[in-house]
């Protein structure tokens, strides 16, 4: 029974690369989780300046940009990507690589789209004509929607 526990006790020891008791995970101090944290939070603030400002095109890169740092500060150490394998990390890398593959591929298609209305034509006359009629009605029709009350006609003074 003794060598049966001692030849698995040596194929656990030989399978992680080490001789001996070892402890399972990388140990992190809370002080590291700490910071992390703050800075997820920190970012989080960040993001939600920069949605206050106007950047033109740039407003979904500045966004993606700050949501890669987060993500990449979750995976390598709430995830423990920074300890573990390589492989695992080559892995990662190729999906976000891939994923911003695609990504780019919506920008440039929703960048070079045409307007319907053409640049050399005037939309009718008090109508806007990329705006659909029925936009503003309920699946039920006409007939479910509450007339507005006219406001009052102003007294000139």
């Amino acid at each position: 029974m003794s060598d049966h526990t001692t030849i698995l006790e040596n194929t656990h020891a030989a399978a992680h690369g080490s001789e001996g008791a070892h402890a399972h995970g990388p140990k992190n101090p809370v002080r590291l989780y700490t910071l992390i944290l703050t800075c997820l939070l920190i970012l989080t603030g960040v993001t939600v300046l920069v949605a206050q400002f106007d950047f033109g095109d740039w407003n979904v890169f500045a966004a993606m940009l700050i949501a890669t740092i987060k993500a990449s500060l979750v995976a390598l150490f709430f995830m423990h990507l920074l300890h573990d394998k390589g492989m695992n990390a080559i892995i990662l890398c190729a999906a976000l690589l891939f994923l911003g593959l695609f990504l780019s591929f919506d920008f440039m298609d929703s960048s070079t789209r045409l307007l319907i209305t053409p640049a050399n034509s005037a939309a009718p006359a008090g109508s806007d004509y990329n705006r659909p009629k029925n936009l503003g009605v309920p699946f039920g029709g006409a007939k479910n929607i509450k007339p507005k009350k006219e406001a009052p006609p102003e007294v000139p003074k």
